[in-house]
């Protein structure tokens, strides 16, 4: 088609929302990964996504625990979700490394990023094993917000950390929908 030009066979579905997934403990052991394949996929339940890769210390303790969790950054975080993907939890805590603060949810004990805007507590249902990552499916069991952020339930667009195109991105709420 004019005006086009092909790019070849490439996952290109953004911007994406950023986020740290975290697991629950497996013999004191814990952990979370800077994440970008991530989104929802049933209403009720309500379920979501998270596609980890089999070499990440995270996946392990997820795929032991059976429980993971996903939390919303803000953009103020940026520099620590850069570090959380750089940074492997079997070096030591990362969450001690980074400074960010754990605790734990009330219905799977799944630790969670107390700074996050949003966390999201889930526990697998179903497993999808791909060539490059292994998607795990959750449903959502409970949901936290960060009470000087949420308006109506929900974070402020403003301060959502997204990644798209190699770089992080920061939503801006352009309507409503109301």
């Amino acid at each position: 088609m004019e005006g086009k030009v092909r790019l070849g066979a490439r996952p290109l579905l953004c911007p994406l929302p950023c986020v740290l997934a975290s697991s629950g403990e497996a013999d004191g052991r814990r952990g979370f990964a800077a994440a970008a394949w991530t989104g929802v996929v049933n209403s009720e339940p309500p379920m979501v996504y998270v596609a980890l890769r089999p070499s990440r210390h995270t996946f392990g303790l997820v795929r032991e625990t059976g429980a993971f969790g996903l939390n919303v950054p803000p953009a103020a975080l940026v520099e620590k979700v850069m570090a959380a993907g750089s940074v492997s939890g079997r070096d030591g805590d990362k969450f001690e490394r980074l400074g960010l603060t754990a605790f734990r949810g009330e219905a799977t004990g799944t630790a969670l990023v107390a700074e996050c805007l949003l966390n999201l507590e889930c526990r697998v249902v179903r497993e999808v094993e791909l060539p490059t990552h292994t998607v795990f499916i959750g449903e959502v069991l409970e949901c936290y917000a960060d009470a000087r952020a949420a308006e109506g339930g929900l974070p402020a667009a403003g301060e959502l950390l997204s990644w798209g195109g190699g770089e992080f991105l920061v939503a801006r709420a352009l309507a409503t929908g109301k």
